[in-house]
């Protein structure tokens, strides 16, 4: 692992195409807990291997992800990682990727506009239409 200091936000993917994994830990506190890790899709949209904290937030992605509950965790997953040519498959990546791509912002708002219609859609029916 090397520590390089700050970078321009556009020389990022450069920088992350010659990652073997990318990891994102966490402390587990009130705030982790429910918070939303973007970072994760982008990760994933690179294709990369991902080794994160488990969190219930990151449950959505279990099937994507080498989850870590302690440091020991950590260790195995990075070793596995870097031991097992399956885990950088180009297969594994494509699925990562695909995976990440069903979380545009444009998929959020579309998903956030149905249960809104649907949530409407149940008030009328169990409250009748209203007369507006």
């Amino acid at each position: 692992m090397f520590f390089l200091g700050k970078k321009s936000p556009n020389s990022i993917q450069e920088y992350v195409r010659h990652f073997d994994m990318c990891m994102n830990p966490q402390v587990v506190n009130l705030l982790t807990l429910g918070n939303y890790p973007r970072k994760i899709d982008e990760y994933l949209a690179t294709g990369k291997p991902v080794v994160a904290t488990a969190t219930k937030a990151m449950d959505m992605f279990k099937e994507f992800t080498f989850l870590c509950q302690n440091k020991e965790d950590f260790v195995q997953h990075i070793r596995s990682i870097l031991e097992d040519q399956r885990f950088i498959s180009r297969d594994e990546a494509d699925r990562r990727r695909k995976f990440a791509m069903e979380h545009s912002w444009q998929n959020c708002i579309g998903s956030l506009g149905d249960a809104y219609y649907q949530s409407e859609s149940k008030k009328e029916s169990v409250y009748g239409r209203s007369k507006a």
